[in-house]
């Protein structure tokens, strides 16, 4: 019996912002930002972070969290989770946060097995007048249990 899965993307955001180059490559994500879930979610050795896996379950909620892992103010956000696969591995295949991005988003896992990669897309905004965003991507996996 399947359970609601939370994936929490943590991102030390002034470090990420100000990282170089930019845009950020994979090892600068993989070195400021990390994925945890609430079940046992991992990163094979040697693997990126791109190689998170997740295990989520048919019907259930499936909710992507984000946060400011740093002592700054840089504020972080989701701006969507989107899934290519046919049929899609989640419901709705493509989950936008509202306009601006948001903490969290929710899904429901369409599949009860198999694999998938999906995409991540959130920002990293400077608050004031000297501020900017920037968009970054991971893309991690889903596995799928009934």
């Amino acid at each position: 019996m399947g359970k609601p899965v939370n994936i929490t993307l943590s991102v030390r955001a002034s470090a990420l912002y100000n990282a170089n180059p930019q845009p950020a490559d994979q090892t600068a994500l993989d070195t400021y930002c990390s994925l945890e879930d609430n079940n046992n979610g991992a990163i094979p050795p040697g693997k990126t972070l791109n190689d998170f896996t997740s295990q989520v379950y048919k019907d259930q909620l499936v909710t992507w969290l984000i946060n400011n892992s740093g002592t700054d103010n840089y504020q972080v956000k989701i701006l969507s989770v989107v899934n290519s696969s046919d049929p899609p591995f989640f419901n709705p295949s493509t989950i936008s946060a509202p306009q601006g991005g948001a903490a969290s988003v929710n899904g429901t896992c369409n599949v009860n097995s198999g694999s998938d990669t999906y995409t991540i897309n959130f920002k990293v905004t400077l608050p004031g007048s000297k501020g900017g965003t920037k968009n970054y991507s991971l893309d991690p996996k889903l596995g799928g249990n009934p």
